[in-house]
């Protein structure tokens, strides 16, 4: 496999590419051992596809018009291991692609960044401050950790790419992949740009296009970001700019915390484990970032990869689902089980499930919201409207105190303490009853 392919989208840049192609070749021979420059071409009417052939470059041409569905085909056919996007109009020092090569492994995705210490962003006034607080709302209103999300110089590692279906047809790309990238959970970091006006012709961007699609794209960033979707979603809520959520999260840890019996648990800092708790779906929650004898398991492996990835919990984590635990009879000294129930198809196989692994009187605390009454129906609905594809509509199973009482009672487990919220959730805290009783 390559190991570097950059690619550049191109309109009429003949003269750009003269200087450019030249010495980003040679920048890459100096630093990788393999690579392609594949320039993407929107229909160029000068010398663009003839002088780029001459160079060396692999020329594709670009049927769909737009910024983004170059981008896209350009990521489609490349075949490095790891792929840089970058201006070919020389805003972009070619020399900088051995600095951002270098730091190629410290994440999945490395952007440019023309607004953090130590880069160099020279263009008009108007220009720089437009952009700077058009990123700055970004960045606030999607709660990232990323000053410029809409650089074009980037480095991605292929494997972060992967069915990551490109909607964006124009400059709002950029912010399409790095918040499907973010919520994946793969890794994103920045580093320092410096960014030069360009040497010759003129941008080929419409400003009140590009904005409206941004826009557009921006909306749909922002459901995806706060949905359940989202890696990070359960270790973000409890600080989410959205208060209801955040003050609704807060109250379930606490309380499902309050049932746990924190002695059977080790902290971080200790050498010597007492004995393992399940969390089972724990997403990327606080859980298992606290005690180093929880085992983490969830089908989603967005969590999972946030945790390990970007938080690096040490923690193990398991690929999997709750109706099928992976782990041996009686191993298990508490089982975690929050907001899960409700995603599974109602039957009894989760339940005899959490019984089967947990040892003798072992404890089940499980949190999940009340269908007893219309409290919560009525809260599932507004925040459905608010933010689809949250955890409202992805309820399939129903459950009240009475109703969950008769299950677990069914299933070898029963009650020996429960909280209320509003009487909108149920925070259940059962004991694994002994045979002989």
């Amino acid at each position: 496999m390559v190991e570097i392919s950059v690619v550049l989208p191109v309109y009429n840049q003949e003269q750009n590419l003269v200087n450019m192609l030249p010495f980003l070749q040679r920048e890459l021979l100096n630093c990788v051992n393999s690579f392609e420059i594949i320039v993407v071409d929107g229909g160029s009417t000068d010398n663009t596809v003839n002088v780029s052939k001459n160079s060396g470059a692999r020329v594709i041409a670009q049927r769909d018009k737009g910024f983004g569905n170059a981008i896209k085909k350009g990521l489609e056919v490349a075949k490095g291991r790891y792929i840089i996007t970058m201006d070919a109009a020389n805003s972009h020092p070619p020399d900088f692609v051995r600095k951002i090569i270098e730091s190629k492994e410290d994440a999945d995705l490395i952007i440019g960044s023309r607004f953090m210490k130590g880069s160099i962003f020279v263009t008009s006034i108007w220009r720089k401050v437009s952009s700077l607080m058009l990123n700055k709302m970004f960045k606030f209103t999607l709660s990232l950790p990323i000053n410029d999300l809409l650089s074009d110089f980037r480095i991605y590692r292929r494997h972060a790419l992967q069915d990551i279906g490109i909607e964006s047809k124009d400059f709002d790309v950029q912010l399409e992949l790095l918040i499907k990238i973010i919520t994946r959970g793969w890794r994103v970091k920045e580093v320092p740009l410096v960014y030069k006006k360009r040497l010759y012709g003129y941008s080929k961007a419409r400003i009140i296009k590009c904005r409206l699609a941004l826009l557009k794209t921006f909306f749909k960033m922002y459901r995806l970001r706060n949905s359940i979707l989202s890696g990070d979603y359960d270790d973000r809520v409890l600080t989410s700019r959205l208060l209801p959520q955040r003050l609704w999260h807060k109250f379930k840890d606490k309380a499902t915390f309050g049932y746990v019996d924190s002695g059977k648990f080790t902290p971080l800092d200790s050498k010597h484990l007492t004995g393992f708790t399940l969390d089972a779906g724990c997403g990327s929650g606080h859980f298992v970032q606290v005690f180093r004898n929880v085992i983490g398991l969830d089908i989603d492996i967005r969590k999972l990869r946030y945790l390990k990835l970007v938080k690096r919990i040490r923690n193990p984590f398991v690929l999997g689902s709750a109706e099928y635990l992976p782990f041996k009879d009686e191993i298990f000294e508490q089982v975690m089980c929050s907001e899960v129930i409700e995603h599974i198809p109602e039957s009894d196989k989760i339940f005899k499930e959490f019984c089967r692994v947990l040892k003798p009187s072992g404890k089940l605390i499980l949190t999940t919201p009340n269908y007893g009454l219309f409290i919560w129906p009525l809260l599932e609905w507004i925040y459905g409207k608010i933010i689809p594809n949250a955890y409202a509509d992805k309820h399939i199973s129903r459950y009240n105190l009475e109703k969950l009482k008769n299950v677990l009672e069914n299933n070898g487990l029963k009650i020996i303490n429960y909280k209320s919220f509003l009487k909108a959730i149920i925070i259940v805290a059962s004991q694994k009853v002994d045979e002989y009783e």
